[in-house]
């Protein structure tokens, strides 16, 4: 018998002893590699361990959620009431403030100088001019302010390279002005690294991802969701259609011809079930 437990009962494990202490299951499903719990569920259930695909619970059969025993996802229905958020533009000022500051780290750049030496990055700043120096001025005279020697290329660049890449501008010219070799890059490898990639386990975040699970967090999701709680999405284009829905059901058509007229517009009779459930979706503005 092998004396390490293998990944599968490993990350059960550590899913199990994460409960334990208590952590929310959006974090223990960042912790163990994926996007989002059922993501997680699914594949610890896929794997041979007693947990609900669906709910997460644990020390249960496979069929625990299924639809014969009459289960039905109420956290993807759409049915609770909606509630409005804070204006964005609020935060406005506090967005302006970044970017400032990081403009002017962006011209401050002119006077860093950085290598690679031993697999770290070491930066210093260099200032040329007039300083006082046992009370005498000297005129162009040089001063080193050393950075140290870091794992990643020290702030402001970090912060810089990635909101870059959030920005969604496009990588090759910015591995290309920076990368001591760029033509050694792969770029695959590097795209992965921001967007996050399915693996054999299940899904490696990337830096997109984890963006999105801070800006969640930020505007006002619980940091503590319950099992099976991921409420799933819905695109622009179906929340068009949603509404479009609401609009036919309001002008009195019966729902034979709200199916017809949703069907001409490329849509399956599964969405257009799952669109009747979005009964509190907020309406467009007027």
């Amino acid at each position: 018998m092998s004396k390490e437990p293998s990944p599968q009962a490993l990350r059960y494990i550590k899913l199990i002893n994460y409960r334990l202490n208590e952590l929310s299951e959006e974090e223990i499903a960042n912790k163990l590699g994926f996007d989002s719990p059922t993501e997680l569920y699914r594949q610890v259930s896929q794997e041979g361990y007693p947990i609900c695909p669906v709910c997460g619970t644990t020390d249960v059969p496979r069929s625990h959620c299924s639809p014969e025993r009459g289960y039905k996802p109420q956290a993807r229905r759409g049915r609770s009431k909606a509630e409005e958020l804070p204006r964005a533009e609020a935060a406005a000022p506090l967005f302006h403030q970044a970017l400032n500051k990081l403009g002017w780290e962006v011209v401050d750049l002119q006077n860093r100088h950085e290598y690679w030496h031993d697999g770290r990055f070491v930066a210093q700043e260099v200032y040329t001019g007039s300083v006082l120096r046992d009370g005498e001025w000297i005129d162009e005279a040089t001063t080193n302010i050393p950075l140290g020697g870091k794992q990643h290329p020290t702030d402001p660049l970090t912060t810089l390279i990635a909101v870059y890449v959030l920005a969604g501008l496009p990588l090759k010219p910015l591995v290309e002005k920076l990368h001591r070799a760029p033509e050694t890059v792969d770029l695959e490898y590097l795209e992965a690294q921001i967007a996050g990639k399915k693996t054999k386990t299940g899904h490696k975040p990337g830096l997109r991802s984890k963006a999105e699970h801070v800006a969640r967090l930020v505007r006002g999701a619980p940091s503590r969701l319950k099992p099976g709680r991921d409420t799933g999405e819905h695109t622009g284009r179906e929340q068009s259609a949603i509404w479009y829905m609401h609009d036919l059901e309001a002008r009195g058509f019966s729902r034979p011809a709200i199916v017809q007229e949703m069907t001409k517009r490329g849509f399956s009779k599964e969405d257009i079930e799952r669109f009747s459930n979005f009964k509190n979706l907020p309406p467009p503005r007027t």
